[in-house]
């Protein structure tokens, strides 16, 4: 059985622009994610379709292939949607995360998606709900 593996947008970040830290990191990944199920939150998507990825068209061009393959699939935020902004904006909830990540912990926590393993070069906002879940942290 395929595993499922939620992606961040710094994933995307680094494999589209050859000047990101992590670029060399997110091309072997993403050669390593093709034979799984590849799932994307919505909020990553907003991140990702920036100016700067959608003025290139060979990064545009690149996205979209990946993004219609018929491994991924989008995961809806309105569930999180609302719960996200409250806890962000609330500072006595102390939380320090971004309304993305914010979305990303809670569909990790959601029992009803299946989640095998996260991808994000952000791993400090991510281990503690990973760890508790038995969700692999990559790379």
């Amino acid at each position: 059985m395929p595993l499922n593996i939620v992606v961040d947008s710094g994933f995307w970040f680094a494999l589209f622009d050859e000047r990101d830290s992590y670029h060399e990191e997110a091309l072997e990944l993403v050669t390593y994610i093709e034979d799984f199920n590849v799932l994307i939150p919505w909020p990553t998507l907003y991140e990702t379709l920036n100016t700067r990825l959608v003025k290139r068209p060979e990064r545009r061009e690149a996205f979209k292939r990946f993004f219609e393959g018929s491994n991924v699939t989008k995961i809806d935020d309105t569930p999180y949607r609302d719960d996200s902004i409250i806890v962000v904006l609330n500072p006595l909830m102390g939380q320090e995360y971004s309304s993305v990540d914010y979305i990303i912990r809670q569909i990790l926590e959601d029992t009803d998606i299946k989640t095998d393993a996260l991808i994000t070069f952000n791993a400090r906002d991510f281990e503690d709900i990973c760890y508790q879940k038995g969700i692999e942290l990559l790379p």
